[in-house]
């Protein structure tokens, strides 16, 4: 059972049950409501000239799987060695990462109307999940 007393986070993990569901949970968020997509779609994963950054891949997969939430339930919710928790964390990586991959391979190849302005900075005009998961349909 949780250690934690915030009301939302025991709600929360007595509805997915366990604390690497709850991992699970928390890291596969921003792969069901479209962040990580748009993300894609804005360029986050590629250099100004278009190429693939590693330094963009790496900040990239960072924020969206290693968010203070991923922590948080690491370090106070997990139970267990650390050889259990490194397991339980790979395996859900294992199965994360492919959903991960062929998300961004839909979203880079979306044709979602966006601005690129001189900087480098690109403005998406029609984000949406909603599009990107038809597109799978």
């Amino acid at each position: 059972m949780s250690v934690s007393r915030h009301p939302v986070a025991l709600r929360l993990e007595q509805q997915v049950g366990g604390a690497t569901r709850l991992l699970a949970t928390v890291m596969g968020l921003p792969l069901i409501d479209g962040i990580f997509p748009a993300l894609i779609i804005a360029g986050a994963l590629t250099t100004t000239a278009g190429d693939p950054s590693v330094t963009g891949i790496l900040q990239t997969g960072l924020l969206i799987f290693g968010g203070s939430a991923t922590v948080a339930v690491i370090l106070a919710e997990m139970d267990g060695t650390r050889r259990e928790q490194l397991t339980s964390i790979l395996l859900l990586g294992a199965l994360l990462v492919p959903v991960a991959v062929a998300e961004a391979a839909v979203a880079a190849d979306a044709d979602v109307p966006a601005i690129r302005d001189p900087d480098g900075t690109v403005t998406v005009l029609a984000p949406s999940a909603a599009a990107l998961r038809d597109r799978l349909a």
